[in-house]
Order: structure tokens, then sequence, then C-alpha cells
């Protein structure tokens, strides 16, 4: 681990990468970060929401996580680390408490949304990261001179 080249890309630099990401992988990813951000918002008027402060807390492992991550390996399947580890527990956690949401909440219309979207980002974090530590696809993702 001494070899490797700790944050050596930027914020700029991510940005600048991400913006030749394809259209429809700019606006899903633009709509999980909202997403995860929002969780805090709907936790501050649901403090003692166990759910919400569930996918809260996912939320902020996988910042702590990602950024670090993203800065020392740039835009590479390894991202999806932060959503394997975090969010699919999160994600089982929330759907063993499916009977338990009011889902005419806005706790509850938030927990929808999320579930939805989680549902469908796990997965493909799932074949992401098996891709990179197992098949080693560690080239960034629509590769971009940085």
């Amino acid at each position: 681990m001494s070899d490797i080249p700790w944050f050596q890309y930027s914020l700029e630099e991510m940005q600048s990468h991400s913006a030749a990401f394809p259209p429809y992988l700019q606006a899903w990813l633009n709509w999980m970060t909202v997403l995860q951000f929002a969780s805090f918002i709907v936790l501050l008027f649901n403090r003692r929401h166990r759910l919400i402060q569930v996918v809260a807390l996912s939320a902020l492992a996988n910042y702590l996580i990602g950024f670090p991550l993203a800065a020392t390996f740039g835009p590479v399947r390894l991202l999806a680390l932060g959503h394997v580890l975090f969010w699919a527990p999160a994600l089982i956690y929330v759907l063993s408490r499916w009977r338990d949401i009011q889902w005419k909440s806005v706790a509850g219309v938030y927990l929808a949304l999320w579930l939805a979207t989680t549902s469908i980002s796990v997965p493909v974090d799932v074949v992401e990261l098996f891709r990179y530590v197992v098949l080693g696809e560690t080239a960034f993702i629509y590769p971009k001179a940085i």
C-alpha cells in the first residue's frame, strides 16, 4: 500500500472526467447524489426514525470511503465498494422493516424513492466491483485524459 499515490486526483479533475460520461450516466449519478444527501434533510425532521437514520448513516459512510477512493484511484469501478459495503446492508435492513414504513409520510415517500434507486444501484455495483477486483478491469470508466 505504500506504493499507492494517495489523493492524486482533485475534485475538479474528477468533475471534469464525470462531465465526459454519457448523459444517462450523469443523470443517474446526480440523482443518487441528491437522494443520498436528501437523507440528511429528511433525518433533520425525523430524528428518531430508525430507517432514515440507517439510510443517512450508510450515505455518510459511503462518502467517507468514496471520496478518498476517488481521489486516489480516479473514476474506476472500485468506487462501487462503498455502495456494496454500506448501501447493501442498509437496503437489506430497510427491506426487512418494509411493513413498519408509513408510506404516506415524507419519510415513507423518501424511503420508497431510496428503495427503488438502491435496489437498482446495488446489483449494478456488485457487478462493477466484481469486474474491478476479479476481472482486473481497473482502467478509468469512460477514459478521458485527466
